[in-house]
């Protein structure tokens, strides 16, 4: 079988387990501080958040999701924090997830057009993009080797389980492989 026809199948193989995984629920607190994050920019509601729960956290310094921080003022730039808060945190807003700017960009877009699901289904193609760049790079050091480094990467790596959570861990993978793949040629 030709390693186009393995890659279509480990498409289907990919896509079949994203209608089983399905996107009614999320993986982990970090998944949650990103679709709060980009839900807010997607909705128009910018970068930071007031407390939800301030009678809860006079402090100001327990605020209830993960990868949270304390914004520098009401609009910070992406990725500024802490710097300019009381020690407290009194008056401060937070930021949901503030680092990895252009991935959240990236995914509120991606949100904007098809909700979750298109979250999911871009990692479930960094997987498939991943696990075919490292076969084309496995067949040059070895020609018989493509096929199962294939096989191995799309669905024997930790890659298949990120291909079912929201996070920038497949579409990295696969901009790293094809990146040396690219450099290498």
């Amino acid at each position: 079988m030709r390693p186009g026809l393995h890659q279509a199948l480990l498409g289907l193989v990919l896509a079949a387990l994203l209608t089983i995984t399905g996107s009614q629920a999320v993986w982990s607190a970090d998944e949650g501080a990103l679709l709060h994050q980009i839900s807010s920019l997607a909705d128009g509601g910018g970068w930071s958040f007031d407390h939800p729960y301030p009678e809860a956290d006079p402090d100001g310094t327990r605020y209830p999701l993960h990868l949270s921080s304390w914004a520098v003022d009401g609009s910070p730039a992406p990725g500024t924090v802490a710097a300019g808060c009381p020690v407290d945190g009194v008056g401060c807003r937070y930021v949901s997830l503030a680092k990895h700017t252009t991935y959240l960009w990236i995914t509120t877009g991606l949100y904007a057009l098809g909700g979750y699901t298109a979250l999911l289904a871009l990692s479930a193609l960094g997987t498939l993009a991943a696990a075919i760049g490292a076969s084309r790079l496995a067949a040059r050091i070895e020609p018989a080797a493509e096929l199962p480094t294939l096989w191995l990467v799309g669905i024997g790596s930790p890659l298949l389980i990120n291909a079912y959570v929201a996070w920038a861990h497949t579409p990295t993978a696969a901009l790293v492989v094809w990146s040396v793949h690219w450099l290498t040629t």
